[in-house]
């Protein structure tokens, strides 16, 4: 069995990062809009704080989610599971597109996409190289 290339395992370790990062986001947005929805709904009788509330525990929870797959996706990294490796590819793929429309449409954050950018390129072209493709088992020069 061919050895687990060194990036690949830095690769793990930023979606085990990018896992907690989501869920410690998750949970402030979860006790935040909890916290606006007591408020506003004290302030007045109306459905508003509820329904904020409601939408931030959502996407709180879609947060969660994500972070599971993220630490699926990881741990099938360190297997060296070709499906892990394509589908952080993808991952990549959507992290640069999204960078690039940070890019173009906030000047405020432009040296984060550029950052996010940067990484989503280099992943994409790390986990390409013929090298790391032979460590997940995969032959030819598909995907």
């Amino acid at each position: 069995m061919t050895p687990r290339p060194g990036g690949v395992t830095a690769i793990a370790i930023l979606e085990f990062i990018g896992a907690g990062l989501l869920t410690l986001l998750g949970i402030a947005l979860a006790l935040g809009s909890s916290f606006a929805g007591i408020l506003l709904g004290s302030a007045s009788q109306k459905i508003g704080g509820g329904v904020l509330a409601a939408l931030g525990i959502g996407v709180a929870i879609f947060l969660w989610v994500l972070a599971a797959v993220y630490i699926f996706v990881g741990n099938g990294m360190l297997k060296l599971k070709n499906w892990a490796r394509v589908v952080t590819l993808v991952f990549a793929a959507l992290s640069a597109f999204t960078a690039l429309g940070g890019f173009f449409l906030s000047h405020g954050l432009l040296f984060m996409s550029l950052f996010r950018l940067a990484i989503a390129g280099l992943v994409i072209w790390y986990l390409l190289q013929p090298n790391v493709k032979a460590a997940f088992g995969v032959t030819g020069s598909g995907l």
